[in-house]
């Protein structure tokens, strides 16, 4: 699997389709990531 950074994104490519799925984790991953340093993290809790 390779990442690359070009023009202010992260693109994930792969070999063969036998690592089909640890691209697609990678790519979740990376995106938690950067929306938890964007954005922070935040709860919303209901109270009754």
């Amino acid at each position: 699997m390779k990442a690359e950074i070009k023009d202010n994104e992260i693109a994930f490519s792969i070999d063969n389709d036998e690592k089909k799925n640890l691209r697609g984790l990678s790519r979740t991953l990376v995106n938690n990531m950067v929306e938890g340093v964007t954005h922070g993290y935040e709860k919303k809790l209901l109270l009754m």
